[in-house]
């Protein structure tokens, strides 16, 4: 049976929205329960050379596709260059160069991370990121001598991930050197 509508009919509008605000309310579905959660670590999974790293997601503040560089004169080797992004000044590192004195040339899966703390903004070259990694923090376990010692002072503690041992690197460790701080020859 269709309706059709009166325009001499007077039709409350608010009771109408209240009719329809009900109906929506008894055809809606409930609210998940509250699961707890348990406490758990996120990082970025990333590759240095031969060695699988991760680092704390505070720490990382984006991931970026090598930017275009404009070369810094009276810089380190290891110093690939400084970059505009979003209107700030990036410097980007060869955090290979940096740790080993060997600067890699980027590849086509390199990446930048960009890490902010304290008064550092700076761009760390890598060989790949493998993205996001969650792990229960009842799962971290000391480095001990699975890591490149030049790495050492930077890696603590990590997560076995798949059968790989994944260090967790320490951005304020890296920052705190004066390897890092020295990039003015």
């Amino acid at each position: 049976m269709a309706t059709t509508m009166n325009p001499e009919t007077n039709v409350d509008p608010v009771a109408l929205l209240k009719t329809m605000e009900s109906g929506c309310k008894a055809a809606a579905a409930g609210l998940p329960e509250k699961v707890k959660q348990r406490d758990g670590w996120s990082g970025v999974a990333f590759r240095l050379g031969n060695q699988q790293l991760l680092v704390p997601m505070g720490e990382v503040i984006e991931t970026l596709p090598l930017p275009q560089l404009s070369m810094v004169p009276n810089t380190a080797d290891w110093v690939h260059g400084i970059a505009n992004v979003r209107g700030r000044l990036l410097p980007v590192v060869d955090l290979h160069g940096l740790l080993y004195g060997k600067v890699t040339q980027p590849g086509k899966h390199s990446r930048v991370l960009v890490i902010e703390l304290e008064d550092i903004y700076s761009g760390l070259v890598v060989d790949e990121v493998h993205g996001l990694r969650y792990y229960p923090i009842e799962a971290c376990i000391e480095a001990d001598n699975r890591m490149d010692p030049v790495l050492e002072p930077y890696v603590c503690n990590g997560f076995q991930d798949e059968g790989v041992f994944r260090g967790i690197f320490s951005i304020p460790a890296l920052s705190a050197s004066d390897q890092f701080m020295q990039a003015a020859i």
